[in-house]
């Protein structure tokens, strides 16, 4: 070897032998070259996925406890800010069935956006006599913050159409819709 060989070479950190300077693993015990900082450095290898994991902590807590940090609002606390407006009722014979409908408008004045809406409606003779009720919680039916949405509720009428002269529409529960 003469002297401008011995400069293109250099001695391996592992093992000792020569290596080219070129060289990104030694040949001899193939040991990477010219990183400090490589992957295949052990305590590297293991410090970087316990560094990855203790970032990654803080912000799984924040999404797993972000409902649970706060209370939800009861929509007891807010019924009073939820009007039904302008229901009508509808009766109609389909298929030899008699179905009762109620068509109306929900208006939220709540800062709240509520989910599962709970909604019955009382069908009332010329007595006001309860003769016939329906309940559903329409799916999708959202109530966003001061905001009208429509509803129907429908379900087979029990009495003939002359019985049914008025209707009284409950909003019984729904849920906060940040909650979840």
């Amino acid at each position: 070897m003469n002297i401008d060989d011995d400069l293109d070479f250099k001695n391996c950190p592992e093992c000792g032998e020569k290596v080219r300077f070129t060289s990104k693993k030694c040949p001899h015990c193939m040991s990477w070259q010219g990183r400090k900082y490589s992957l295949s450095n052990p305590i590297l290898a293991g410090f970087l996925p316990m560094l990855l994991f203790l970032l990654t902590v803080p912000f799984l807590f924040r999404f797993f406890t972000s409902t649970i940090d706060k209370p939800a609002n009861r929509f007891a606390d807010y019924r009073a800010r939820i009007v039904v407006l302008s229901p009508e009722m509808n009766y109609a014979e389909q298929d030899g069935k008699r179905m009762i409908s109620t068509i109306g408008r929900i208006r939220n004045d709540s800062p709240i956006t509520w989910v599962g809406v709970a909604i019955e409606v009382q069908y009332l003779n010329r007595n006001g006599e309860l003769i016939d009720t329906a309940n559903d919680s329409p799916v999708g039916l959202t109530l966003e913050p001061h905001t009208e949405t429509a509803f129907r509720i429908r379900t087979e009428a029990d009495q003939p159409r002359s019985e049914y002269v008025s209707q009284v529409v409950i909003l019984h529960d729904a849920s906060d819709a940040h909650r979840y």
